[in-house]
């Protein structure tokens, strides 16, 4: 999830995993000029956290891993209209 007051931008994500570790939760400081941030920027950047803690969770947790689904969580309509432009390519 993004955030934005005064300026200041970050980002929260959070995975929840059945194996172990368990969840994981990060909160993230979203540098940039405070004029040209957006919700919609911080709202990626909470995304992208989310991708980082999962393929470092996959990279340290060298397991044989059967099935893995991954579901991401967005409430911001502007992110999510851009993602399903680009969900053909």
């Amino acid at each position: 999830d993004g955030t934005l007051r005064n300026g200041v931008g970050g980002a929260a994500c959070s995975l929840h995993l059945t194996a172990k570790p368990g969840t994981i939760r990060s909160v993230i400081l979203v540098d940039g000029q405070p004029d040209q941030l957006s919700l919609y920027c911080t709202e990626l950047f909470g995304i992208l956290g989310a991708l980082l803690l999962l393929q470092q969770v996959l990279k340290n947790y060298k397991q044989h891993w059967e099935h893995l689904t991954a579901v991401v969580w967005c409430d911001n309509e502007a992110a999510v209209n851009r993602f399903n432009v680009l969900e053909g390519s």
